[in-house]
């Protein structure tokens, strides 16, 4: 009777602790359905790289003066309206982290979508269109700081056919003879068409221009992000903005932009586009580009005397 009674207890006993197991395999409190738990990794001024399902950042060496907990935690939510989201939505912490070198961050895409571009949340609440590099499954752009971020498409233009553009006094025009745009930036006192894979993405509450000074994968690219009002300056770490990178062979090897040291812009926006076919126009008066990442024998800054963009969604 009492070797049953231990039996009987032992069998309980073990039942109990299998259902304490099968329990505490079930998701974190906040992933949601198909999210994954966070991923942290200690990162110091040697540098590293972070990997969570869907998502991997790099981190270059100096770009963190000092040993510091990164983590990658996707969010449950969906992705903001008017996006066609290509990945899940992640958040990266600690919140406020800044780099001295920018990393990069790379999303796997679920899809190819159309123009597929990393967008990344600013102080306003809104999302920036950053400057995109896709490669097969991945999308991967430079970050300066901590942040929310996703991949996804949006409304754009096509990117202008490099083999069809013309001089016409800076305007781009097709092999028909219809005008497409035009994007001139005097840079250092060189007037310069950035018209090459020209394209206009509309976010929440902003319009991102951006093109490239040649066609190869060896150019120069300058982005534009603009806020909805007519004359605007550029705010630190915020819209609107002016980013000027550097690839050689594809690959970034130099950032500039009116959010580092030195940086500043002041912009005047004639129209805004919202529906296909509409137009961005608008005026670069004066500004700045400091360095965020370049060598040491480079310029500090960049100056921007004019320059002026008309380019159709």
């Amino acid at each position: 009777m009492k070797l049953r009674l231990v039996s009987t207890v032992l069998f309980v006993g073990l039942a109990l602790i299998a259902c304490s197991s099968s329990s505490s395999t079930s998701s974190p409190a906040g992933t949601g359905p198909g999210q994954t738990a966070p991923a942290t990794q200690t990162i110091g001024s040697a540098g590293g790289t972070v990997t969570a399902s869907g998502v991997t950042l790099t981190i270059p060496a100096g770009a963190l003066s000092s040993d510091t907990a990164i983590s990658i935690t996707p969010n449950a939510a969906a992705i903001p309206n008017g996006y066609a989201g290509l990945s899940s939505l992640f958040e990266f912490q600690p919140t406020g982290t800044k780099f001295a070198t920018p990393a990069t961050i790379a999303f796997t895409l679920a899809s190819a979508g159309t123009n597929p571009t990393v967008y990344w949340s600013n102080d306003t609440g809104t999302y920036d269109a950053l400057d995109t590099s896709v490669t097969g499954t991945s999308a991967s752009a430079s970050i300066q700081h901590f942040s929310t971020g996703f991949a996804a498409s949006r409304t754009t233009i096509d990117k202008l056919d490099a083999g069809k553009i013309t001089d016409d006094g800076g305007t781009t025009t097709t092999d028909a003879g219809a005008a497409v745009g035009s994007f001139n930036v005097t840079v250092d006192g060189v007037a310069t068409s950035f018209a090459n894979n020209a394209k206009v993405t509309l976010g929440v509450s902003t319009t991102t221009i951006q093109g490239d000074d040649d066609p190869s994968a060896t150019h120069w690219t300058i982005q534009i992000i603009l806020t909805n009002t007519p004359q605007q300056s550029c705010v630190l770490n915020g819209v609107p903005m002016v980013n000027y990178t550097h690839y050689t062979s594809g690959t970034i090897d130099k950032v500039y932009g009116s959010k580092f040291t030195g940086g500043s812009c002041t912009l005047m926006v004639s129209s805004y586009p919202a529906n296909p076919g509409d137009l961005v126009t608008g005026t670069i008066l004066t500004g700045a580009l400091g360095k965020g990442n370049a060598p040491v024998s480079d310029p500090a800054t960049h100056a921007l005397s004019s320059g002026s963009f008309n380019l159709t969604l």
